[in-house]
Order: structure tokens, then C-alpha cells, then sequence
């Protein structure tokens, strides 16, 4: 069997899913954690990701890549959604994950 894990960076929560991949058969969801980041919060009032919701996300992600690490999984796939793709700011956000070894995925810069 063959294992792809995720990371959605989504407005309020960060998920890991991890599948199992099938051949013939498809996906199977085998695994998810979620943690609360609130990555949205304030990006209404200035267009800017705040400093706390970043912080959060960052250690999301370095909580669900040790996870996958501890369960020999590949290192996951990181997907930013909107309020990243749309903020000023996203790059204090996308750059620490990308030099971290992460990928990030959706999230355009």
C-alpha cells in the first residue's frame, strides 16, 4: 500500500489527512487531526494574516510533520485556501513552510 498525507491551512482550522492509496480501488481515508489556528482571524479589518494565526499554523504544521515522520509517512503536502492566497502578508506564513522542507501546494504566491 502506498500512504499521501495533506495539510488544508484553512481559515479557522489546519487538518492532516492521511489516505491509503488503493490501485483499482481508489482512497481511503485512514487517519486526520485537526488543531484550531484561526489563520482568518482579523484579515476582514487590515487584508493581513495576524502574527498569532500564523504562529498557530506554523506549529500545526510542525506538529502533523512530526506525526507523519513518527508514522513513516511522506512528508506532507501542504494547501493553503483563500484567506492565505489573499493576504499581504502570506508570505510570512508560506516562506517558513517552504524552507522548512514543506511543500506548499494552492497557496499562490
Amino acid at each position: 500500500m502506498r500512504y499521501v498525507s495533506l495539510v488544508d491551512l484553512g481559515s479557522n482550522s489546519a487538518r492532516l489527512v492521511v489516505f491509503e492509496l488503493d490501485p483499482g480501488k481508489g482512497f481511503r481515508l485512514v487517519d486526520e487531526i485537526r488543531e484550531v489556528v484561526q489563520l482568518g482571524a482579523g484579515i476582514a479589518q487590515n487584508g493581513e494574516l495576524s502574527d498569532g494565526g500564523i504562529a498557530r499554523a506554523l506549529a500545526a504544521v510542525r506538529t502533523f510533520s512530526d506525526f507523519a515522520k513518527a508514522a513513516a509517512l511522506p512528508n506532507p503536502r501542504v494547501m493553503a485556501t483563500s484567506a492565505v492566497r489573499s493576504a499581504a502578508n502570506r508570505e510570512a506564513l508560506l516562506h517558513p513552510v517552504s524552507r522548512d522542507r514543506y511543500r506548499d501546494r494552492g497557496a499562490q504566491r
